[in-house]
């Protein structure tokens, strides 16, 4: 996962940090700390939650890019720290907690440009040096290849999120048009056996009012519940008078 690549490509990038230091005199005390801190995550990472890998994630690369770009100004990689946890804020945690890092970021930075141009904060290593070292370049390299490959294992992990989702709704979606199409089904089957009914009672409606011979239906009660027209042309009564 992405903290076990942290953990591989983080080392060499710490190793190069500490071999820039004859440069920038600058001991790694802020990136040998963070790599202590994912390491352990690393070993517990079943006991912690989610948020709080993301968190300290994102609060470790804030802090390594502030101090970064207040030692080493706008020639270190401070501004590749800000730019990666914005991006991986948005990606984990969502659009509106990424644009909250990058405003935060965006602040930070502003306020040390504030302090270099004032005069406030200024270079203390030889910058030809710094910019032309080996080491620098190989510690620069190994950053780009340690956070890209944190996007792409995010990226993929969202996906496969993405995709199982989607095959989930598709299945769902397609239960539910088969449960749709049954009731449909059964809905039509009623209503043409009401039909029938209707007209069975229809047809019998007409033979019983069409024979010549008097008909009455009785209930249990002994009251007339039905009589043909023969009865009532025979009896001179008409329906309201049996009805009562």
């Amino acid at each position: 996962g992405l903290l076990v690549i942290l953990v591989v490509i983080g080392l060499p990038t710490l190793i190069a940090s500490f071999l820039s230091l004859k440069h920038t005199g600058n001991f790694p005390d802020v990136s040998l700390t963070g790599y202590i801190v994912i390491v352990l995550m690393l070993i517990f990472r079943r006991k912690i939650p989610f948020q709080v890998k993301a968190g300290v994630l994102l609060f470790m690369g804030y802090l390594i890019g502030t101090l970064s770009l207040r030692s080493e100004g706008i020639i270190g990689d401070g501004f590749f720290y800000y730019i990666i946890i914005s991006i991986m804020a948005s990606l984990i945690l969502g659009t509106v907690q990424g644009i909250v890092v990058l405003t935060i970021c965006a602040l930070t930075a502003g306020t040390i440009a504030f302090s270099y141009t004032r005069g406030w904060l200024e270079y203390d290593f030889d910058t030809v040096a710094y910019v032309n070292s080996f080491s620098i370049w190989v510690t620069f390299i190994l950053i780009t290849v340690l956070f890209t490959s944190g996007i792409i294992i995010i990226s993929d992990r969202l996906n496969t999120y993405l995709y199982r989702i989607i095959g989930k709704l598709s299945t769902k979606t397609q239960n539910l048009n088969e449960t749709n199409q049954k009731l449909e089904k059964e809905v039509e089957y009623r209503k043409s056996i009401e039909a029938s009914l209707e007209s069975s009672a229809r047809t019998f409606q007409d033979i019983f009012n069409s024979m010549t011979d008097a008909i009455v239906i009785f209930d249990e009660k002994n009251s007339i519940t039905e009589a043909n027209q023969a009865f009532f042309d025979f009896t001179g009564y008409d329906k309201e008078e049996v009805s009562r």
